[in-house]
């Protein structure tokens, strides 16, 4: 049963799951305008919403993807072990609704002598997703670009999603169409010579980082999380505020 798999599940704890001796201070999800487009910082992940998206599909998504971020952060190094790390992201996400296709993943291949990361994440963008999508992954680089340093959001981002010369992070869109919402995921694993604390605007060197993305389309049975809801939120405890943030687009 969906509900015994979320109550079995071991999950990571903050200095486990990267994030150090301090979580960064809490940011409270704000209401939103559901006519307006959204963007989150969900741990390692940067979640993102078009403009339609109802809010209890907002939730879902982060919460679900932050489970399966926490438990996969258990069981596996996320920078070090990724292949693992993602199978078992995977199998979490399956088993409380999400219905998702393989990772076919690429290497990126710069065609300058240094990239950003975020440079690269539009490029794929553009190449992946629509316009509307497209658009509000477009808006959530310029918000975080536009961030203090240490900004709690950033912090935790960066934090989560790499360890000295190596990240593991996913960018998503989700759109919702008759009450059902689907997300393209770009998922992306790096490996560099030089250390960083700053993945997304870190001046990467093209000949000594390896750059791998795949991206997927993933749909959520609602039937099958409305099962297990109560479930997951009862689950994450306080982690559903501590690592989730609102950005501003």
């Amino acid at each position: 049963m969906p509900i015994k798999t979320v109550e079995n599940l071991d999950l990571a704890k903050p200095e486990q799951a990267h994030v150090g001796r301090d979580l960064p201070k809490k940011l409270a999800v704000a209401p939103e305008d559901i006519s307006k487009p959204a963007a989150f910082v969900d741990k390692g992940s940067l979640v993102c919403f078009v403009a339609g998206v109802s809010q209890q599909n907002k939730s879902d998504v982060l919460n679900s993807t932050l489970l399966a971020q926490l438990a996969a952060d258990k069981k596996y190094d996320r920078e070090t072990d990724v292949m693992a790390w993602y199978k078992y992201y995977s199998e979490v996400l399956s088993k409380i609704g999400w219905v998702l296709s393989g990772y076919n993943w690429e290497e990126k291949k710069a065609s300058q002598m240094s990239f950003t990361m975020d440079e690269a994440v539009l490029e794929i963008a553009a190449a992946a997703l629509t316009g509307p999508e497209g658009a509000v992954i477009a808006a959530t680089m310029t918000a975080l670009k536009g961030l203090p340093k240490k900004d709690n959001r950033l912090q935790l981002f960066n934090h989560a999603s790499s360890s000295d010369k190596a990240g593991n992070f996913q960018i998503s869109a989700c759109t919702e169409t008759d009450g059902a919402v689907a997300m393209k995921t770009m998922a992306f694993y790096y490996n560099a010579k030089t250390s960083n604390t700053d993945v997304l605007f870190f001046s990467y060197d093209s000949a000594s980082t390896t750059l791998t993305q795949s991206t997927q389309t993933q749909a959520l049975d609602s039937d099958v999380y409305g099962a297990v809801r109560d479930a997951v939120l009862k689950k994450l405890g306080a982690n559903a505020t501590n690592f989730v943030l609102d950005l501003d687009i």
